[in-house]
C-alpha cells in the first residue's frame, strides 16, 4: 500500500510540477469558455460624424453583452450606451441621434446635454441636418417633423410609412385612416419648405374606388415615386403599377394588365418596384399566371421522371413556388418589356441608359454536359431587342458606365467595351500583356475566369481597371493604347494594388492623385501608396508594415483583407482598423496615410498565453516551393516536442499578420487561439492547384493537397520541436473532401478531423439528386479527364470509400444532416465501420454546411479537442469515443467523461497504457468533466487523484 501511495503520489506531483513550472515562469491563462464569454472586442457598425470629429462602434464581450460607444477623435470625450442601439450622426456633426427600445435620444456632442423622446417606434433625418421625422407607438400612428433649427413640429396621423427626401425638401407618406367604419389610404407629398401636403393617390370613394398600396420606392434624388396598388378592374383584384413625379398634380397609373407589352399570361406582381439609377425606367416584376387545376384524386401520385426533362422532378419541386420575370417601363413610355424569359436574370442592376445584361443559364436544365457555356444578351429597355454578346466566358462580369454609353464586359482574359449607342466593340486591353484573370486563393485558372474587377470610370471615356498587381487606364473608345498607372510596380514587386476610393456609380474628373491599398504577397506587409491618375511617375508609399488593415480576410482573395472602414463626408479623416498577430483590432485615424493616431486600445490577448506566428518557406513533393504559418504558443520552449495539427483551405499564408480571434469552433476549421493556447502547434499550409500542366488523372483538389500537406509534414517533422509522432490535420468543406483523400492515400497522421467533405465517393456525388452541384460534377469530369463510363477506373481511384481498408489514422467527421454533402460523410463513415476502422460521426440535426452559434459549437469544441488531446496528447478517451453514447440518451448525456477502462479502438496505444496503469491501481481515476460549457476547463484542470 506505501508503494502504491508512494507512485500516485509520484504520478500527482509530476504532472502538477510540470504544470507549476510552466505557471511559475509564465503566468497567463489558457483561453477557456470563460474567456470566450468574457473577450472584449471592436465590432461594427462603424459610423463617423460628416465633419470627423466623433464616430461611434461596440465593444462586444464575447457572447454575453454589447456596448454602444460614442468618442471624439480630437480629446477624451466619451459616453458609453448599453444595449442594442440605431443610430446615425446629424448633418451637422452637433447631435449623434439614437433610438433605444422605444426611445428616441438627441444627444449633444460633447456634452452630456441628452434630450429624450420617449414612445417612438422609428425615425429618420436627411442631409442638410435641419428635419428629423419620427414615428410614434400607439394607434394613432402620429408622425412628428421636426425642425431642428427652429425647433418647430409639425404632426401627420395615421401613418402607416413614410420616406425623408436625403436632401431634406421633401417627405412622402402612406397614410391609412379609418372614417364611418371604412378605411382609406393614401400617399401624401409634403414640401418641407412650406409646409404644403399634397394628396397624390388615395383609395377614397370618390378619387378612385376600393384599393390599397402594397409596395412603393423612391428614385435617387427622392423626386419620383413608384408604387403598386391592388384595385378592383373589371370585377377582380389586380396589381397597376403607378407614377408621380414632383410638380405633378396626382399620380398615374403607369401599368396595368392591358398596357402595351403585357402579355395574357402575366400579371404585376405585389412586390415593391424600383428605378433605374438614371431614374429614366421603372424594373417591377411580373407573376406567371398560376395552373388553377387541382389534383384528382382518382389518378395515380406518380412523379413521372424522363429522360429529356430539363431538370429532374426532385430539383422540380424544391422550390414550386410562383415564378417572377423581371420587366421594366420607361417614365416617358407606356409599352411594358419583359426583361426575361424562364432560365434567365437580370446581371446589371445598378443601370444607367437604355440596355441591361441578362444571363440564359437554363439552357437544358441541369443537364451541364449538353451546354457548357450560359449565354450572355444586351436587353433594350425601350423596345426589349436583344443583342448577344460575343463572350465565352462561363462567369458574367459585366459593368455600364454611368452615363449609359459604354458596356464594359470580361472574356477570358480580357476586357472589352461596346458602344451602346453603334455596336462598335473594342478590346480595351490589346497590348497590355498581361494577366487579368483574378488569381483566387487556391483554385486554377482554368477553372475560375472571373476579372479582377474595375475601379473607376472617368468623364474622359477611360475606365481604371485591375490586373492582379496593377492598375491600368483604359480608353472606352479604343483610340489610346492601355496606360500602366501603377508603372508596373506591383508585378515587379508582388505587390497588389486597389483603389481605395473606388467609385463606379459615377463619372469621375481626372483628379491628380489616386490613394491605394496594397498587400505585398512575399512577406504579408499590407499599407497604402499613392499614385498620379495618368501613368507619368511610379506610386510612393506611404506605409507598408507587418499588419492587416480593414479587419478582416476574405478567404475568396487575397486582398481582401484591406478595407477602409469609414471617411468622415465633410473633411479628410479617415478611420481605419489595423491589427497584426499580436495585436487586436483597433481604430486608428490618419488624414495622410502615413501617421495613425489611435483611437482605441483593446488588448485581452494579454491576460492568456497567446500566440505566435511565422512565415515559413519549403520544398513539395513535386520540387516546387510553398508557404505556410506556424502558430506557437506564447509560451513556447524550443526544448519541448510538441504535437501539430496541420488546417488547410485553398491558401492562407495572405493571414500571416491578422489577429485571429478566439472562439468556439464553427467547424473543422478548427479555432486556432484555442488549441495553441492548450500546447499545440497549428500549421496551415498553402494549397496551389494544378491544372492541364499537371494532368494526372486526379481530381485536382486531392493530389494537390496531398502534395502540400505531406510535404510540409514531412518538413516540419525536420524540427527538434515537433513530435513527428503525434501530427493531426483537419480540411473542412474543399477542405474536407482533402482530408478523405489524405487519410486513404499517407499514413503520416495519428489523427483526422473532416468537417463537411462533399467528396467520399465521386460517382455516387455525381449521380445523386440530393442537392445536385452541377459545378463539383464539371469539376471532377474535367479534373479526370474522362466520364465515369469512359474510365471507371479514374473514378474509383479518386473516391476514398474504396480505399477505407487502407486508413490507419483515426478519423472524426462533423456534418450537419441538413447539408447537401451529408450523404457522402454517411458512406465514407460505414465504409470505415465496415473495415472496423476507428471513426466517429458527429451528426448535429441543426446547423448547415457549418454549426450554428451556441450550443452546438461548445460541444463540437469539446469533442474536437478530446479527440486531439487523446491522439496527440496521449491523454484517456472520452467515453462518447470508446463507449459511445446510444441513440435513446441522446440529449440526456454527453459522455464527455474520460476513461481510463475502455478502449476507443483495440489497437489503439493510448487506450492500452491508461488501461495499463488503472489495472495495477483500480482506485486511480480521471474526475470526469462537470457540465457541457464548463467540460474544457474541466478537462485542462484534471489531475491524478486517489479515491
Amino acid at each position: 500500500m506505501r508503494i502504491f501511495l508512494m507512485f500516485a503520489l509520484i504520478v500527482f506531483a509530476l504532472g502538477s510540477l510540470a504544470q507549476d513550472s510552466e505557471r511559475s515562469s509564465f503566468a497567463k491563462q489558457i483561453i477557456d469558455s470563460e474567456a470566450l464569454s468574457n473577450w472584449a472586442t471592436f465590432d461594427h457598425p462603424l459610423l463617423v460624424s460628416p465633419d470627423g470629429n466623433y464616430f461611434t462602434y461596440i465593444i462586444k464581450f464575447g457572447t454575453k453583452r454589447n456596448k454602444f460607444i460614442i468618442q471624439s477623435t480630437r480629446g477624451s470625450w466619451r459616453r458609453e450606451l448599453a444595449g442594442s442601439i440605431t443610430g446615425d450622426f446629424s448633418m451637422n456633426s452637433k447631435q449623434f441621434i439614437f433610438l433605444k427600445n422605444d426611445t428616441l435620444y438627441l444627444l449633444l456632442l460633447g456634452s452630456d446635454k441628452l434630450d429624450t423622446i420617449p414612445g417612438v417606434q422609428s425615425f429618420s433625418q436627411g442631409e442638410t441636418g435641419q428635419w428629423l421625422a419620427y414615428r410614434m407607438k400607439g394607434e394613432e400612428h402620429e408622425l412628428i417633423l421636426y425642425n431642428l433649427v427652429t425647433g418647430n413640429k409639425q404632426r401627420f396621423v395615421s401613418v402607416e410609412d413614410y420616406s425623408l427626401d436625403v436632401k431634406g425638401e421633401q417627405l412622402l407618406l402612406k397614410v391609412r385612416a379609418k372614417k364611418d367604419g371604412k378605411a382609406s389610404s393614401s400617399l401624401q407629398w409634403v414640401e418641407l419648405a412650406d409646409g404644403k401636403v399634397v394628396t397624390i393617390w388615395c383609395s377614397q370613394r370618390d378619387c378612385m374606388g376600393n384599393a390599397d398600396i402594397s409596395g412603393y420606392s423612391l428614385d435617387e434624388h427622392r423626386l419620383q415615386v413608384a408604387f403598386i396598388v391592388e384595385e378592383n378592374m373589371n370585377g377582380g383584384l389586380v396589381h397597376t403599377l403607378w407614377y408621380y413625379k414632383k410638380g405633378m398634380e396626382k399620380a398615374l397609373r403607369k401599368a396595368t394588365h392591358e398596357t402595351d407589352g403585357m402579355q395574357s399570361e402575366f400579371s404585376i406582381c405585389p412586390s415593391s418596384p424600383r428605378f433605374s439609377k438614371d431614374g429614366q425606367y421603372i424594373f417591377f416584376e411580373l407573376e406567371a399566371r398560376a395552373d388553377r387545376r387541382k389534383p384528382n384524386a382518382m389518378l395515380a401520385s406518380v412523379d413521372v421522371w424522363n429522360y429529356k426533362d430539363s431538370i429532374v422532378q426532385s430539383k422540380q419541386l424544391v422550390n414550386p413556388g410562383p415564378r417572377l420575370f423581371a420587366a421594366v417601363i420607361g417614365i416617358d413610355k407606356n409599352l411594358v418589356v419583359r426583361l426575361i424569359a424562364e432560365g434567365e436574370r437580370v446581371l446589371t442592376t445598378d443601370t444607367w441608359g437604355d440596355f441591361v445584361v441578362i444571363v440564359n443559364e437554363a439552357g437544358d436544365g441541369d443537364r451541364w454536359w449538353l451546354h457548357p457555356l450560359p449565354l450572355y444578351s444586351l436587353v433594350s429597355m425601350k423596345d426589349g431587342r436583344r443583342i448577344i454578346i460575343p463572350t465565352k466566358t462561363p462567369q458574367g462580369d459585366f459593368w455600364i458606365c454611368p452615363n449609359g454609353h459604354y458596356l464594359v464586359y470580361f472574356d477570358i482574359n480580357t476586357y472589352f467595351s461596346c458602344d451602346l449607342l453603334t455596336g462598335k466593340i473594342v478590346n480595351l486591353s490589346r497590348g497590355a500583356n498581361v494577366g487579368f484573370n483574378l488569381q483566387p486563393t487556391g483554385f486554377p485558372k482554368d477553372l475560375i475566369s472571373h476579372a479582377v474587377g474595375i475601379g473607376k470610370w472617368y468623364k474622359d471615356s477611360t475606365v481604371l481597371i485591375y490586373d492582379n498587381y496593377d492598375i491600368w487606364r483604359m480608353d472606352l473608345t479604343g483610340k489610346r493604347a492601355p496606360i500602366n498607372v501603377t508603372k508596373g510596380y506591383g508585378r515587379k514587386h508582388q505587390i497588389q494594388f486597389r483603389l481605395m476610393s473606388g467609385q463606379l456609380d459615377r463619372l469621375m474628373d481626372n483628379e491628380e492623385r489616386l490613394l491605394l491599398a496594397a498587400f505585398d504577397t512575399r512577406n504579408k506587409y499590407s499599407g497604402f501608396f499613392s499614385c498620379r491618375p495618368d501613368g507619368s511617375a511610379s506610386p510612393d508609399s506611404l506605409v507598408m508594415g507587418p499588419w492587416v488593415f480593414g479587419g478582416g480576410v476574405d478567404l475568396s482573395m487575397v486582398f481582401d483583407g484591406i478595407r477602409i472602414l469609414n471617411k468622415a463626408l465633410d473633411a479628410n479623416v479617415w478611420i481605419v482598423s489595423r491589427e497584426s498577430t499580436s495585436e487586436a483590432i483597433n481604430l486608428f485615424l490618419t488624414r495622410d496615410f502615413k501617421t495613425f493616431t489611435p483611437l482605441t486600445n483593446f488588448s485581452p490577448q494579454h491576460s492568456y498565453n497567446w500566440l505566435t506566428a511565422e512565415l515559413v518557406n519549403w520544398r513539395q513533393l513535386d520540387g516546387t516551393f510553398c508557404q505556410g504559418i506556424l502558430y506557437k504558443p506564447e509560451n513556447f520552449n524550443p526544448r519541448k516536442k510538441y504535437p501539430v495539427i496541420f488546417n488547410y483551405y485553398e491558401q492562407l499564408s495572405h493571414r500571416l499578420y491578422q489577429f485571429p480571434r478566439p472562439m468556439y469552433s464553427t467547424d473543422a476549421n478548427i479555432n486556432i487561439p484555442w488549441f495553441v493556447s492548450r500546447g499545440y502547434l497549428i500549421f496551415t499550409p498553402d494549397i496551389h492547384y494544378q491544372w492541364a500542366s499537371k494532368f494526372s488523372k486526379d481530381v485536382v483538389n486531392a493530389k494537390d493537397a496531398y502534395n502540400a500537406v505531406v510535404s510540409a509534414a514531412k518538413h516540419l517533422s525536420t524540427l527538434s520541436f515537433v513530435d513527428s509522432q503525434r501530427m493531426g490535420i483537419a480540411g473542412h468543406s474543399w477542405g474536407g473532401s482533402e482530408t478523405n483523400y489524405l487519410v486513404t492515400h499517407t499514413h503520416l497522421f495519428a489523427a483526422a478531423l473532416q468537417g463537411s467533405g462533399g467528396s467520399s465517393d465521386l460517382i455516387s456525388r455525381s449521380l445523386s439528386v440530393v442537392g445536385i452541384d452541377a459545378g463539383m460534377d464539371k469539376l471532377y469530369e474535367k479534373s479526370i479527364g474522362f466520364t465515369i463510363w469512359q474510365r471507371p477506373d479514374l473514378w474509383i481511384k479518386n473516391s476514398p470509400i474504396f480505399s477505407a481498408d487502407q486508413v490507419t489514422s483515426p478519423l472524426l467527421i462533423l456534418h450537419c444532416k441538413d447539408d447537401i454533402g451529408w450523404p457522402q460523410s454517411m458512406e465514407l463513415f460505414l465504409s470505415l465501420r465496415r473495415q472496423e476502422k476507428p471513426a466517429w460521426l458527429l451528426q448535429y440535426d441543426h446547423g448547415g454546411h457549418s454549426l450554428y452559434p451556441g450550443k452546438d459549437q461548445e460541444d463540437f469544441t469539446m469533442r474536437a479537442m478530446q479527440f486531439f488531446d487523446h491522439y496527440l496528447k496521449k491523454k484517456p478517451a472520452p467515453i462518447w469515443m470508446t463507449k459511445g453514447i446510444p441513440a435513446r440518451l441522446k440529449q440526456i448525456e454527453n459522455g464527455y467523461d474520460l476513461d481510463t477502462v475502455e478502449y476507443c479502438s483495440k489497437d489503439c496505444e493510448v487506450c492500452k497504457i491508461w488501461n495499463k496503469q488503472y489495472t495495477k491501481h483500480p482506485q486511480m481515476s480521471i474526475k470526469p468533466a462537470v457540465e457541457p460549457h464548463l467540460a474544457a476547463d474541466s478537462i485542462q484542470k484534471n489531475k491524478l487523484i486517489i479515491k
